[in-house]
């Protein structure tokens, strides 16, 4: 899940999609059968830390005893579609609804407002939601790819021997 704010994303829209995918992952699945690694809960900040704090823990979670990824039978990484759940957007006028969105959110959100106050905007905002609300565009996102990618070749590896 991109949490980071670079290129018009909001802190706490991505916390609250990493949420509701979360939600949207379990009610698939069975929230009996799903266990959730998610970085955008509370507990998961670190003090005046940034991602790239997240990496070397992250990995030996990700990698295991073994370093086969072994405690994990799968990994989702957010794409648009959760995106565009949580922001109700159909196909028809999106970036009109999230112009609304914010704009409405603006209204109560003192946290939106202060990221208003530092330079958020608007266009920056409905872009961003628009065309890039996804891993595609996260630069952790793609670490933590590298990541599965490389544990997925260990498997493969030690599989065929």
């Amino acid at each position: 899940m991109p949490l980071s704010t670079v290129g018009g994303g909001f802190f706490n829209v991505n916390v609250e999609v990493a949420a509701a995918a979360r939600r949207h992952i379990e009610k698939r699945f069975g929230d009996g059968q799903v266990w959730s690694l998610n970085p955008g809960v509370p507990e998961a900040n670190i003090p005046n830390g940034s991602g790239a704090d997240y990496m070397p823990m992250l990995t030996q979670v990700l990698q295991g005893w073994e370093g086969l990824g072994e405690d994990f039978d799968f990994v989702y990484f957010v794409g648009p579609q959760d995106f565009a759940r949580y922001l109700a957007l159909d196909g028809n006028a999106d970036m009109q609804k999230i112009e609304q969105f914010f704009d409405k959110r603006l209204e109560y959100d003192a946290d939106l407002r202060k990221a208003v106050d530092k330079g958020l905007t608007r266009s920056a905002f409905r872009n961003y939601y628009a065309l890039k609300a996804s891993t595609t565009f996260s630069k952790g996102a793609h670490d933590k790819w590298n990541i599965v990618r490389a544990l997925n070749e260990r498997r493969r590896a030690h599989d065929c021997q």
